[in-house]
């Protein structure tokens, strides 16, 4: 936008991605039910890390920041919900987590979901979200985990800042995100604070209602 403006002297209004806050919402099913309905162990604490599984998504990150974490605490376990997958890619993602011996703390999970509620258990199971993506047109997960209460951890690229805005947290290098998720995972007022800030952020700015109205 801001690129048009100054190239073209025009006036130009963004309209972001609408999230369905009647799905994603952090009152239609507890963590709890959401743990036991998707059959995820209930005495972890899950970190999400949602999208296709290509190289700009940057899985490979995800993993040497669980790496990081896990010298921490154990009880960890990345959820990795793939909606797409490069083959070539997939096997080089499962040669570097043979490598970091991480084996017993990830849990894929790549089938397809038909629906969105279902996804939206995703994001209510989770105690954080991370995104690692070294390129984002807008960053809809985001949005949508946020939305959910989950508090988010992302990597500052692209248009991520745009979206997270002060209600996550926004990280540089594989030492500040394992920092930040650490400091949330041992916080639990810190998780539902920022979760509400999640929460407030895309009622105000990115509901599908005020998408529709802009």
């Amino acid at each position: 936008a801001k690129t048009v403006e100054e190239a073209c002297g025009l006036n130009v209004k963004v309209i972001h991605h609408g999230v369905d806050t009647e799905i994603f919402n952090p009152y239609t099913i507890s963590q709890y039910k959401a743990k036991k309905t998707l059959k995820l162990p209930s005495n972890k604490m899950l970190v999400l890390w949602v999208g296709r599984i290509s190289p700009e998504k940057n899985l490979e990150m995800a993993l040497k920041v669980l790496k990081k974490v896990i010298t921490e605490r154990k009880d960890i376990v990345l959820i990795v919900k793939g909606r797409a997958i490069e083959q070539s890619y997939i096997l080089k993602v499962k040669r570097l987590i043979k490598k970091l011996g991480i084996e017993r703390h990830v849990l894929f999970d790549l089938k397809w979901i038909p629906n969105m509620m279902m996804m939206m258990h995703y994001y209510r199971a989770s105690d954080v979200y991370i995104h690692t993506s070294v390129t984002e047109a807008f960053g809809l997960t985001i949005a949508e985990a946020m939305a959910c209460g989950t508090p988010v951890v992302a990597y500052k690229k692209s248009a991520v800042p745009e979206v997270v805005g002060d209600a996550g947290y926004l990280v540089n290098d594989i030492e500040e995100f394992a920092e930040k998720i650490l400091e949330i995972l041992s916080n639990e007022k810190l998780r539902k604070y920022i979760g509400l800030k999640g929460v407030k952020r895309v009622y105000e700015k990115f509901s599908l209602k005020g998408t529709a109205i802009k």
